[in-house]
């Protein structure tokens, strides 16, 4: 009999150590180990981590007061072995855990085990969570402009597609707006690169201050950018260009800061590549910049 109880909790024990140690939730990791100790008579349990558990800094373990298990049964037997345990993994303090009613782990010589089975499954997750945290920040880097703040063409290629196929699902029409710094390559070469880089700045956060749930604004490239809306959220050229003189009171130039704006209506009715409605809104600002560079060799000539 005592032979079989003791396969039982090393069975139990070999159980409990292959779930938690590959777990991505912290709740269900401490889940799985209270359930251990309630089955091989554990009274009490309590978890103590600290706040800043993905950190490494050192800190002692009297400042973890995080609880995040606390499982009771009414009855305590005095008579029970009572363990304070630290949670550690090398230099990492990650808190402690305190049980009442652990005579059948410690008889099976399984109390070191048990302990150090905690913090390596503890540890795995921190760690877990940590590449998570970096990879979602290299991943905001690889959508984000880092001169603007806006996406850039790779987030356009993901967010762009999936807001637009969602308008479509929705049969809602989608509205592709192409913006252009005017004369970009002038107020360069006039004012210098630190005033053509507050032009492409002063755009982005233009157009960054229009987005919603309905609009996301994108830098296509560089004095280019791309609004996507849907119809009917009030956004168009000229509240774009609105916008965009409420931000340039601290303009570094002589002249007006302007762009050159195309707007296609792309209807649900009718999906075709977004690349095509791209094209189309490319080509209708094309025009609109012409007509500006035209009207401008008119008035230069008066």
């Amino acid at each position: 009999m005592k032979m079989f109880q003791e396969r039982q909790i090393c069975a139990q024990f070999d159980s409990m150590e292959e779930s938690i140690v590959g777990q991505v939730s912290l709740d269900q990791l401490l889940d799985k180990v209270a359930d251990f100790l309630e089955k091989n008579g554990a009274q009490m349990v309590q978890i103590l981590l600290s706040g800043d558990l993905l950190s490494h800094k050192e800190h002692s373990y009297r400042s973890c007061q995080h609880l995040v298990l606390d499982r009771k049964k009414e009855g305590q037997d005095s008579s029970q072995i009572r363990v304070f345990m630290p949670l550690h993994y090398q230099q990492h303090q990650m808190g402690y855990c305190k049980v009442v009613g652990m005579d059948k782990i410690f008889e099976n010589g399984l109390l070191e085990a048990f302990f150090r089975t905690i913090c390596y499954a503890m540890e795995n997750y921190i760690q877990r969570q940590q590449y998570a945290i970096v990879n979602q920040k290299l991943q905001k880097m690889y959508r984000i402009d880092q001169l603007t703040g806006v996406y850039n063409r790779f987030g356009m290629e993901d967010l762009g597609q999936e807001f637009y196929h969602s308008n479509c699902s929705k049969k809602r029409n989608t509205i592709f707006i192409f913006c252009d710094i005017n004369r970009l390559k002038y107020i360069n070469d006039t004012y210098g690169h630190q005033a053509g880089d507050w032009a492409i700045q002063t755009t982005g956060r233009a157009l960054a201050a229009l987005e919603s749930e309905q609009s996301i604004a994108f830098r296509y490239g560089g004095d280019e950018f791309v609004f996507l809306t849907v119809e009917g959220s009030g956004v168009d050229e000229k509240l774009i260009r609105m916008k965009l003189e409420e931000l340039c009171h601290d303009s570094p130039m002589k002249e007006k800061l302007e762009i050159s704006i195309g707007k296609i209506v792309a209807s649900w009715r009718e999906p075709e590549d977004m690349d095509t409605y791209l094209d189309r809104a490319d080509e209708a600002m094309y025009q609109e910049k012409k007509q500006y560079y035209e009207q401008n060799r008119i008035e230069r000539r008066r």
